[in-house]
């Protein structure tokens, strides 16, 4: 970090890694690839990685974990619904958690453990005239599916990245906007 050099560990295919996620317990991160269809699973500096969960969405999947709880979450999105889901970091026992059919996109979505929550950016058409969708960030209680709380909506919004911090949700809207949402 501090000669503030990079170098590239690992490339997707044609559409590249649209999540990623770090188990800052074992140092393993956890990234999606929606060209392979696949979750995949490396160590700290990817010099050793397989497949863990295969995806069935169309579009990007985004993917998050629980170190605590060897848990991980994503998203799938297809033209009919979204879905959000959970299995072991072993890949067995999938669980859809909750199916929407009026989500569009999944576009960010993070774990917090201190909370034990999945918060997620959502877009969903919008029903007023002149605007195309509606941004929403929103959150599950990883104990009970059915705890779903709106965090924060907005107007042709689309909420790329979630992270959360001592009961803050932050996130970033596009283009560049931080917000802060309180819980």
């Amino acid at each position: 970090m501090q000669e503030k050099s990079h170098r590239k560990l690992f490339q997707g295919l044609a559409f590249g890694i649209d999540g990623l996620s770090v188990d800052w317990i074992t140092n393993n991160v956890y990234w999606t690839d929606t060209d392979t269809k696949w979750i995949m699973v490396g160590n700290e500096d990817i010099s050793i990685y397989t497949h863990v969960v295969p995806i069935a969405s169309k579009v990007p999947s985004i993917v998050a974990v629980d170190p605590l709880t060897r848990t991980i979450y994503w998203s799938e999105v297809d033209t009919a619904e979204s879905r959000l889901l959970k299995c072991g970091m072993d890949g067995k026992n999938v669980v859809t958690l909750q199916t929407f059919t009026d989500v569009v996109s999944i576009d960010s979505l993070i774990f917090d453990v201190i909370g034990k929550r999945l918060f997620w950016g959502e877009r969903i058409p919008s029903t007023v005239v002149g605007q195309s969708y509606t941004g929403r960030v929103r959150s599950m209680s990883s104990t009970n599916s059915s705890d779903i709380k709106i965090e924060h909506t907005a107007i042709n919004s689309r909420f790329m990245g979630i992270s959360s911090l001592q009961g803050f949700s932050l996130h970033r809207k596009q283009p560049t906007k931080l917000g802060v949402c309180y819980e």
